[in-house]
Order: C-alpha cells, then structure tokens, then sequence
C-alpha cells in the first residue's frame, strides 16, 4: 500500500470510531430506514402490511428527531453533516432497492441492528455515552427488533 492508500485508510478507520461521525451515520442510517418502509407501505398490497409499514416507518420519523436532538445536546452541532448524511442515505438505498420490499425493509432493519451494537461499543470503550444516549440506543435498537418481528410475520 503506498503513503496515499495508508493516509485515506488511517482516516477511514478514525472516522469509524469517531463517536461524532458514527452518531451522523447512525442518524442517516434511521433516514434511510424511514424511506425504505416508506417505500415498502407504498407498495404493500394488503391492507395489514399497509399499516404495518406506516407504524414503523412514523416510528423511524420519531426515532430520527429524537436522535438528532440527542447528538446535539450531548456532542453540540457538528456531527450534524449533511453531505456525510446524504452519502449514507444513497449507499443504504442503493443497498436495499431490490425487487422485493419486504426484503428490503427486513434486512435493512437487520443492518441498522448491526450498526447499532457498533455505535454502542464505541460509545461504550470511549467514555463517550451517556446514561441518556445509553438509553435510546438500547430503546431504539429493542423497536428495531420489534420491526424485525413484524416484517417477517406480515412476509412469512
């Protein structure tokens, strides 16, 4: 690897244990989230599933104030970047734009549980949570399960 890849892979790697750029990533990824059952409530064809997807991705819509609230009040405004955002929007939406919308939705709810336990330790190894931060991860992470259960009893 030469001094360029090295220097682009050390940033790489400081940013994914910054807390302030994981929490950003963490709020895109619930961005994300919402758009995607969103988008599967549109294409729902039983009226079960229709509101099923209506309550989680509403669900998503509070979970993204109340996060970007929290980011705020504990680490103040700048982790809050949009362009890093967006990029973790269109990367989660190109990731789960396949044919079938409850698949999509099922493991992109799958992959947010994955970021959360990464956010989590983290947080966690660096001092850097607090009993409130603590608290809506692990609250946000148990309706994550909940979407989980939801989507693979409305598919199966």
């Amino acid at each position: 690897m030469n001094p360029i890849e090295t220097y682009f892979e050390l940033k790489k790697e400081a940013q994914e244990t910054d807390p302030g750029r994981l929490l950003c990533t963490y709020l895109a990824y619930l961005r994300a989230l919402y758009n995607i059952h969103q988008q599967s409530h549109w294409l729902c064809q039983s009226h079960g599933a229709h509101l099923m997807f209506d309550r989680i991705y509403n669900e998503k819509q509070t979970m993204v104030d109340e996060m970007a609230e929290k980011i705020i009040g504990v680490f103040g405004k700048e982790p809050i970047d949009l362009k890093h955002q967006a990029s973790v929007i269109q990367q989660i939406m190109d990731k789960y734009s396949g044919e079938d919308h409850f698949e999509n939705s099922l493991e992109a709810e799958k992959g947010f549980q994955e970021l959360s336990n990464k956010v989590y330790g983290v947080l966690k190894k660096s001092g850097d949570i607090t009993m409130g931060l603590d608290d809506m991860i692990m609250a946000q992470f148990s309706m994550s399960e909940e979407a989980v259960y939801l989507i693979k009893q409305a598919k199966y």
